[in-house]
Formats: C-alpha cells, structure tokens, sequence
C-alpha cells in the first residue's frame, strides 16, 4: 500500500470497531462466566437447603414410626391383639399389622 492510499480516519474506524468487538466479546464472556458461577452458588444452597429440609422430614419419619414399634412391642409382651394395639393407639390396623409382621 502507497502512503497516498493511507486514509486515516478510516484507519482509525476500523481500528476502534475491532476494538469495540474485542471489548465486546470478553464482557459477554465475563458475564457468562459470573452468571454460571452465580448460578451455581445458588444452586448448591437451594440443593442443601432441600436435603436438610427432606432430611429433617425423614429423621421425624423414622422416629415416630420406631416409637411406634417400641409402643406395638411393649403391648405384645402384655398379649394384646393387633386389633386392641390399633385401638389403643388410635392407628390403622393394617399399619399396626405390617409392623407385627416386619419387626416380630
């Protein structure tokens, strides 16, 4: 290229274009890289979150179903039926039998 084909201005068009792309281009890379990392974060605290909640709901599960069955134990020893067991402790007479037959 001549120095008489040189056009300045336009050199300098171009040249704040490729920069603005450039400029461009890392901010949406760094946008998506804080939105992932952020995403996560909030993920992972919605995710515990769940499994202390379900974990609790869990643990008081289990732990009224084995008073449960400490409760239907101690009436067999005393030779009760599962029927008055069912009465006395006001539950279901199949779930009172399940557990009979499960645990005894």
């Amino acid at each position: 290229m001549s120095i008489f084909e040189y056009d300045q201005e336009k050199h300098i068009k171009l040249e704040r274009k490729q920069a603005w792309e450039e400029g461009r281009e890392a901010g949406i890379a760094e946008g998506r890289a804080a939105g992932i990392a952020e995403g996560r974060e909030a993920g992972i605290a919605e995710g515990r979150e769940a499994g202390i909640t379900e974990g609790k709901a869990a643990g008081k599960a289990e732990g009224e179903k084995l008073m449960l069955t400490k409760l239907i134990q101690k009436k067999l020893l005393r030779g009760k039926t599962p029927a008055q067991i069912a009465e006395e402790l006001e539950e279901e007479r199949p779930v009172i039998e399940d557990i009979i037959k499960k645990y005894f």
